[in-house]
């Protein structure tokens, strides 16, 4: 079968690419095998075994670093835990010390003091004043030496209770200095 060109105007040179085999130019083709040589095959296996290597250095490391914090760190919870109970002796010898029956023993034996057997009330006269100029006071002694009180009962009771409480705090006092 044959086909027939159509011939333009200019196309007399125009030959195709099977013309140009026909008339026995042939062009060859060559494929370059790229093998790569000895040298690069070894650095490129050392640069990987290097690698291997560094990445295993490092995760070496990192363990052995974790292990010796985990060492400290139970390091630290056992002197923690030795404080702790360093603290809970000091505050049981601190209790002991403040006890009123280590108190009254020292003050008896070793300081000469007499325990009591009776308790002795002060009352003074003229200790306060309430606000508004009311003066409730203690006014004076009765024949067997009580004294009396100048306001009605109810007031008397307040004036007492402040009465004994104005004579605790100058016992504080005195008792200080």
């Amino acid at each position: 079968m044959v086909i027939a060109q159509k011939k333009a105007a200019g196309a007399e040179n125009f030959l195709t690419y099977h013309d140009s085999l026909s008339q026995g130019k042939k062009q060859t083709v060559i494929k370059r095998s790229y093998k790569p040589s000895s040298v690069y095959k070894t650095v490129v296996g050392i640069l990987l075994i290097s690698c291997f290597f560094l990445t295993a250095l490092a995760f070496t490391n990192i363990k052995a670093r974790i292990a010796c914090l985990n060492w400290e760190l139970s390091q630290v919870k056992q002197e923690t835990m030795a404080l702790a109970e360093n603290i809970e002796k000091i505050k049981l010898e601190i209790a002991s010390q403040k006890s009123l029956s280590r108190i009254k023993n020292i003050a008896v034996n070793e300081l000469g003091m007499v325990e009591s057997s009776q308790i002795t009330y002060l009352v003074m006269n003229d200790v306060f004043t309430e606000k508004g100029g009311n003066e409730q006071s203690i006014t004076g002694n009765n024949e067997q030496g009580v004294p009396q009180l100048a306001s009605a009962e109810k007031d008397s009771r307040n004036s007492i209770f402040k009465a004994f409480c104005e004579v605790l705090a100058l016992k504080e006092i005195i008792g200080k200095g």
